[in-house]
């Protein structure tokens, strides 16, 4: 790589990164991660291939972010010929952990910022979540319950997934107003309850899955 100064009017300088490679620039690809699902503190290995052998100038990092890519970590990523391998390290639970894989003949290891990094680019992947989502399971259903009128009670559901959960609970297949937690508590029952069903949606980042519908008896 080399920077050019280009005065195109008095006091005015632009500077020009030109990249140069000694064969036309690879191509890289995501093959995978391991995990695939990773636990919090887990170290991710990302495994990388490339289209064609680098040149001796050509540089292959693993770029990740926990911001968005306000700002950048740069990993060059260890390999030969057409396999490379780089690891995101263990990071904390609750981060959202993003990652793409670039090229470039320039040193970026010490780089954090978009602006610096992007200008530097000769080929990119798209961009991966380090820690997919994965799509919400019911492990206790609402159970049945019976109450007599005048008194409430309570349905609950217990769920796995990625959180955050959202929630809806249904009455008849008809949404409740407000019921949006892990549980629903009925308001003073009438026998106008009786036989009435009670449901709810969980739903994730992954998507959603509904409940059973509970029963509600309610006697004199």
């Amino acid at each position: 790589m080399r920077i050019v100064d280009c005065k195109d009017q008095p006091g005015a300088t632009l500077r020009l990164a030109v990249m140069k490679t000694s064969a036309p620039p690879v191509s890289v690809s995501r093959i995978g991660q391991t995990p695939a699902q990773p636990m919090p503190d887990d170290p991710i290995t990302i495994s990388i291939a490339s289209d064609q052998a680098k040149s001796a100038e050509e540089r292959i990092y693993l770029r990740w972010s926990t911001d968005l890519f306000l700002t950048s970590h740069l990993v060059e990523a260890e390999g030969s010929a057409l396999s490379y391998t780089a690891i995101i390290p263990a990071q904390p639970k609750g981060l959202l952990i993003l990652y793409t894989i670039i090229t470039s003949t320039a040193d970026l290891t010490a780089s954090s910022t978009s602006g610096v990094i992007d200008s530097l680019i000769l080929a990119t992947t798209g961009v991966f979540n380090a820690m997919p989502p994965v799509l919400p399971s019911i492990t206790a259903q609402p159970s049945d319950k019976t109450v007599g009128v005048g008194h409430t009670t309570t349905f609950s559901v217990k769920a796995v997934g990625t959180k955050p959960f959202r929630y809806q609970w249904k009455k008849n297949g008809t949404n409740i107003v407000g019921a949006i937690k892990a549980y629903y508590s009925t308001p003073p029952t009438t026998l106008e309850d009786n036989g009435a069903l009670f449901s709810v949606i969980v739903s994730d980042r992954a998507g959603s899955v509904m409940s059973r519908s509970a029963t509600l008896t309610v006697v004199p």
